[in-house]
């Protein structure tokens, strides 16, 4: 009963974002997953091999480089959660 500008079809009825419940593929994705898409991005910006490219400011350089390292933590995070779950023990 409130006015929207998509709406979808869900079954025999017509729904809004938020009464069906609709989320983005993104939205459903677990942190290790993000990490991977958001390092991959960053890589893009790189040369192959992680090297700066001709122009790019070394502070930028620095910011991405930080960046990626971030991601690779975090998905390091995630495979010591994903291996405690599964009982694996390192040691």
């Amino acid at each position: 009963n409130r006015r929207v500008a998509v709406l979808f079809i869900m079954g025999v009825m017509l729904r809004c974002v938020k009464c069906g419940r609709v989320s983005y593929a993104s939205q459903r994705v677990d942190a290790t997953s993000r990490a991977w898409t958001k390092q991959a991005k960053l890589e893009a910006k790189l040369i192959d091999g992680w090297e700066k490219p001709k122009r790019m400011r070394w502070k930028t350089y620095a910011r991405l480089q930080a960046g990626i390292d971030e991601c690779e933590m975090q998905k390091d995070v995630g495979l010591f959660k994903a291996m405690a779950r599964m009982g694996i023990v390192l040691g």
